[in-house]
């Protein structure tokens, strides 16, 4: 995908997953974490919506969600901008000109 969108001349990516959800990141979660940890702690499902590109800084927004019998009971929502998305890598550059 990264080297499409770099082939193409794209200035940014825009990804929407249905993924875990955890509001734990203390070091000591994060230092202990594995692949699957999220899964084996029970956590909860969230949308996950990212926009990245090799100038802008990396924006995120998470929605935790449950579901209720036939319904689904949507959390507040987190927004947050970060560094390089895990699945994205080598996309983003060190220093982003636009924030």
């Amino acid at each position: 995908m990264i080297e499409a969108a770099k082939n193409e001349g794209a200035t940014a990516l825009i990804t929407c997953n249905d993924a875990l959800w955890s509001n734990n990141a203390t070091p000591e979660y994060v230092e202990g974490y594995y692949p699957g940890k999220l899964a084996v702690d029970g956590a909860r499902e969230c949308i996950m919506l990212t926009v990245s590109g090799p100038a802008i800084e990396t924006w995120a927004l998470e929605i935790p969600y449950e579901r209720i019998g036939n319904t689904i009971e949507f959390g507040d929502a987190g927004e947050e901008t970060a560094g390089e998305v895990e699945f994205l890598e080598g996309w983003i550059s060190e220093k982003s000109k636009i924030h």
